[in-house]
């Protein structure tokens, strides 16, 4: 797949990270910028495949790269009933709607479910709770 340009700026948790992105910014072609594109992230291709050129679903990633990147980790993380991996996105979508408390109650300490809350709180845009995002932020060290 080509590289992706980021068209509205986001967090996205990928291979255990909170990766920033803004408005604009091109992220070259990789294993980055073909999971942002199969995963629906707000981003559009640097450029369309040739007639008859197929897009192939990224899959699982390679072992990790390094420590910080983007590179690092998984793409799943480990649905915490034991049902078996559950996708980031999937695992985002079960972040409570509730109160501060709520959220922090479904986090209960876990890295995966921090991560994730502070993707889905971050996604609000101006309806962003500064006391959630702090307190996940301090869960995390960020």
């Amino acid at each position: 797949m080509s590289g992706v340009r980021v068209i509205e700026s986001c967090s996205v948790y990928y291979r255990h990270v909170v990766e920033p992105l803004t408005a604009g910014q091109e992220i070259p072609p990789g294993e980055f910028a073909d999971w942002l594109a199969a995963t629906g992230a707000p981003v559009e291709p640097l450029d369309t495949p040739d007639a008859g050129e197929s897009v192939e679903d990224p899959g699982t990633p390679p072992a990790p790269g390094g420590a910080g990147t983007a590179g690092d980790g998984d793409l799943v993380v480990t649905d915490p009933a034991g049902d078996g991996p559950v996708s980031d996105l999937e695992l985002i979508a079960q972040v409570p709607d509730g109160t501060k408390d709520d959220v922090l109650a479904w986090v209960a300490g876990d890295l995966e479910r921090a991560a994730a809350a502070l993707t889905a709180e971050q996604a609000r845009g101006g309806k962003v709770r500064t006391t959630l995002v702090a307190a996940l932020s301090a869960l995390l060290d960020v």
